[in-house]
């Protein structure tokens, strides 16, 4: 195949992305589509998997295949998504319901926290979702033919094979067992299933299938076209490096904030995954994901740009920023405006608080707060040390935020390393859609693609005011739980 092109495509909370990449890492085309999340009660937060997912993906690869001969180009195909979300489909893969979105969806606090008595069940665990359905959806519960996440519907679609990533599980827990790497028969009860009732469990790298007559119909891509079993965003975003930062702190500004300390999460993507040897090697009690994110900043940024108006340019945000000094002027945000169920409280019921306002603050003080109060999350799950190396890699479009790398490296005391790229998940994908078909051997073929930016230090004049702001955030944190 002359000029072989790897289509990447990632789905995300607010955008659909896809991108043709050579071999090199050069990006030839790319396209996008944006959509929201549902919230039709409260602590419901949903896709309409057929609508976003599918209808989005089929959206942008018909975009990318629109030139004569692109379609034969593309050597392999490969998907990351949003993870982990929970969807029942029946045999022919369609959904039955909308999709649950990861700890963004509350829903199931009480199966958590029952569940919770008994299994090793977090925020992000697909396995209160399920039971949930089998609560409340009784009808749906029994129709349903497979419980899968987001990368298994859109394999699904393309491919007709119901595949999952060992990768995606491992981050999401039950009823997946991460030590042994597969479906645990006591948790899948507990659950109310059966393993026959969730996807084959395969590597990220594997070929999950070959996209289908149907599928390049509505796709325009080349049927047989080989489909990599895919992964999640998070471990598609830690390819997207190589090896050269495998044991780096890192944090990942999207939607979702995550803070990871050098576990190499796009370990369990390969087939010589050691689990036993990386748990080892992980601290126990630091790091987590986010919900409450750069969403929060996106927040802000509407906030101030008026109803209707188009968010303020970079420019403008900038200067805003700069305006208004560390501290913002006595205002702090609690950042949890889609509850607290997740890092860094792990309070479904904790809320979004703009607290200290007067009558002589605007916009540069709610914007500055915002970004502040982004960082003192961050802190919280970094938890610095003294006497550590503390130096982090960020990445995910995050980085590009006005302010905001600055911010994160004084409050919290951490040199930041960003990683710009085209799309780190994007990235990711095209290396996995390598594998897959055999183009790439491993990880540090990516290693030429990276691209390093100029680190970002702490400024020292700014450390006082943010040690004492930092013990407001967590006061205020306190206060606003013990209120609800």
């Amino acid at each position: 195949m002359n000029d072989p092109y790897l289509l990447a495509i990632d789905i995300g909370t607010t955008n659909t992305k896809a991108a043709l990449f050579r071999p090199d890492g050069t990006v030839v085309s790319a396209a996008s589509r944006r959509h929201s999340i549902s919230s039709p009660r409260e602590g419901f937060a949903e896709h309409d998997a057929e609508r976003v997912w599918w209808a989005e993906t089929a959206a942008v690869c018909a975009e990318l295949t629109a030139a004569g001969g692109v379609a034969e180009k593309i050597a392999a195909v490969a998907v990351s998504t949003l993870s982990p979300a929970l969807l029942p489909v029946d045999k022919a893969g369609n959904a039955l319901y909308p999709a649950m979105l990861y700890n963004l969806d509350r829903r199931s606090v009480k199966e958590l926290e029952e569940l919770g008595e008994h299994f090793p069940v977090g925020q992000l665990s697909t396995g209160p979702k399920i039971l949930w359905l089998k609560r409340h959806e009784p009808e749906l519960f029994d129709a349903t033919a497979c419980f899968v996440g987001a990368p298994t519907f859109l394999v699904n679609k393309l491919t007709g094979n119901m595949v999952a990533d060992h990768a995606c599980y491992t981050i999401a827990g039950m009823p997946y067992d991460a030590e042994h790497m597969r479906w645990d028969e006591t948790m899948c009860a507990a659950c109310g299933v059966t393993p026959e009732l969730l996807p084959e469990l395969k590597y990220g790298v594997e070929i999950g299938g070959y996209v289908t007559p149907e599928a390049a119909k509505a796709t325009g891509l080349r049927a047989g076209t080989p489909v990599s079993v895919g992964t999640g965003d998070f471990p598609a975003e830690c390819c997207s490096f190589g090896t050269v930062y495998a044991h780096s702190v890192r944090l990942t500004f999207g939607t979702t904030v995550g803070v990871n300390f050098g576990y190499n999460s796009s370990d369990p993507l390969f087939r010589d995954y050691d689990y036993a040897a990386s748990m080892a090697a992980r601290p126990k009690r630091r790091g987590g994901a986010m919900p409450n994110g750069c969403s929060t900043v996106d927040w802000a940024i509407r906030l101030i740009s008026g109803p209707g108006n188009e968010p303020l340019p970079d420019e403008r945000l900038l200067a805003l920023y700069e305006s208004v000094p560390a501290g913002a002027n006595g205002v702090t945000l609690l950042p949890f405006l889609n509850g607290g169920n997740g890092a860094p409280l792990y309070r479904p019921e904790a809320k979004g608080v703009l607290f200290g306002l007067e009558n002589r603050h605007a916009h540069g003080e709610i914007y500055r707060a915002a970004l502040e109060g982004l960082a003192y999350s961050v802190r919280m799950l970094l938890d610095p040390k003294p006497g550590e190396n503390n130096e982090a890699v960020a990445m995910a479009g995050g980085i590009r935020i006005p302010g905001l790398l600055q911010t994160v490296s004084d409050v919290t005391g951490y040199t930041l390393t960003p990683l710009p790229a085209f799309n780190n998940a994007l990235v990711g994908d095209a290396f996995l859609a390598g594998m897959a078909c055999g183009m790439f051997s491993g990880l540090e073929d990516v290693n030429a693609w990276l691209n390093v930016g100029e680190p970002v230090r702490p400024n020292p004049a700014n450390r006082e005011v943010y040690d004492r702001g930092f013990e407001v955030f967590k006061k205020l944190c306190d206060a606003m739980t013990s209120a609800l």
